[in-house]
């Protein structure tokens, strides 16, 4: 699974279910952990992807 992560983009998928099943493990609700990975993927992932591409386009012309 861990070479696998390398093909994707961010690891898309494996990243988040990989820690929801480890979050089950130690107990915490599927649909809380659920939540929880999402959230902190797209704030550490695809929002800051999502701003960068446009800035280093910009950037990358002057």
């Amino acid at each position: 699974m861990g070479r696998i992560a390398f093909l994707l983009l961010g690891g898309v998928g494996i990243v988040e279910s990989t820690v929801v099943a480890l979050y089950t493990g130690i107990e915490l609700p599927g649909s809380i952990a659920i939540i929880v990975v999402l959230s902190y993927r797209m704030f550490s992932f695809w929002i800051p992807t999502l701003i960068g591409f446009p800035i280093a386009f910009y950037l990358h012309r002057i």
